[in-house]
């Protein structure tokens, strides 16, 4: 059983890296260290174009690693 999902998913793998490699900005990420297919190419469809965010902070917030703040008078909250 070990053997054929292995098999199984290494078909898998070979799709998602014809699909990394036939789009641009996942060759282009593919080229630093440590990014392969599998992210390259989640990473460029989740993002899309890149050129839509304004800065890096946009970007940062689009993928939550910024936390919102809802603050009114004396009450701090944190999240969304």
């Amino acid at each position: 059983m070990y053997a054929k999902f292995e098999a199984e998913i290494e078909k898998l793998n070979q799709r998602v890296e014809q699909q990394a490699c036939e789009r641009p900005g996942a060759r282009l990420l593919m080229t630093h260290p440590g990014v392969g297919p599998v992210t390259a190419l989640a990473t460029e469809v989740f993002l899309g174009d890149p050129a839509r965010f304004a800065d890096s902070k946009a970007l940062a917030s689009y993928v939550g690693m910024i936390p919102r703040e809802y603050s009114s008078g004396e009450r701090q909250r944190l999240g969304g």
